[in-house]
């Protein structure tokens, strides 16, 4: 997320996302983050991927409209990649 925020280069902006993120709080803020880059690439799918691990990430991608593609075993042992992909059009109700 911090890729996309013009803060994001600098380390105590990732720092501050990454502990939101962890707290479970500021989802709005990343939502509205998420969308926001959405709106630079409207016709385009957008891949990404998260751990099996990782319940907070999976639900923010199934929120911004994001659909399970696909899973890869062994990149960590015990804790499989989810990729997802958003397709054109998709999650555009908000």
């Amino acid at each position: 997320m911090y890729a996309i925020d013009e803060f994001g280069p600098h380390p105590a902006r990732r720092d501050e996302i990454a502990q939101a993120v962890r707290a479970s709080s500021g989802w709005i803020a990343e939502i509205d983050m998420l969308e926001h880059a959405m709106t630079m690439f409207p016709d385009s799918k957008v891949f990404t991927s998260t751990n099996t691990s990782n319940a907070p990430a999976q639900a923010l991608m199934e929120a911004s409209g994001f659909e399970r593609c696909g899973r890869v075993e062994h990149l960590d042992e015990g804790d499989p990649e989810l990729f997802h992909v958003r397709l054109p059009g998709a999650g555009q109700s908000r």
